[in-house]
């Protein structure tokens, strides 16, 4: 009788740790996920308008904003490579 009780525990932790959260994974991918990357309804745009206001229009202006290359300088980075001795194997590189 003892052996039945540790079986059904067994196949009660298989359930209750694979089979749910695998049932639950299905249903999220089965269900919800289609409804990704469509248009959410009407009605609840209209109520996240409501509650944060309308959302302002990004600048499109780019000569406005630096681009990315003008704000930093490249690092000045010079690689040597060394064996276990200390003897170069290599020239300096610069990067």
């Amino acid at each position: 009788m003892n052996a039945m009780s540790t079986a059904g525990k067994v196949a009660f932790g298989i359930f209750k740790w694979i089979v749910v959260p695998c049932a639950l994974a299905y249903a999220g991918y089965a269900f919800y996920g289609p409804m990704i990357g469509k248009e959410p309804p009407k009605a609840l745009t209209q109520i996240t308008e409501k509650v944060t206001g309308t959302p302002k229009p990004m600048p499109t202006d780019t000569q406005a904003q630096p681009k990315e290359e003008e704000k930093f300088m490249p690092p000045e980075v010079e690689v040597n490579v060394l064996s276990r001795d200390g003897e170069k194997l290599r020239e300096p590189t610069q990067l």
